[in-house]
């Protein structure tokens, strides 16, 4: 598994070709400068690489066990590990940006399992 979290963006390495899940959490506080700036800034980067949202939304999450989940959540998948780097070699200078209009910013990766 790779985990690596804002601003180090310094994952450890993972077995190539299974698919990459990322979850962001972010307490937006600014949520028009976050979208004006920071989302702005990030779309094309998105776009260049293919990046699939599975669920995305502000207040979109709900918390069953423990504490509550942040108002900006974001959940996508990468074909693999390799693809989830370039992204984020091409985008991490972006989420600088973006930690101006959150807080408690977090990311992680999940490597995925195999379906059979």
């Amino acid at each position: 598994m790779r985990f690596f979290a804002i601003p180090a963006l310094m994952p450890l390495p993972t077995i190539s070709g299974t698919p990459t899940f990322e979850v962001y959490e972010a307490n937006v506080t600014d949520m028009e400068n976050y979208k004006n700036e920071f989302l702005k800034a990030l779309q094309p980067k998105m776009e260049k690489h293919k990046q699939v949202f599975l669920a995305r939304g502000s207040n979109a999450a709900e918390a069953l066990i423990g504490e509550a989940p942040k108002n900006r959540i974001a959940i996508t998948v990468w074909p693999n590990a390799e693809a989830a780097q370039a992204f984020w070699n091409d985008a991490k200078d972006g989420f600088k940006i973006g930690q101006k209009y959150a807080t408690d910013m977090r990311i992680y990766e999940v490597e995925g399992v195999a379906q059979k």
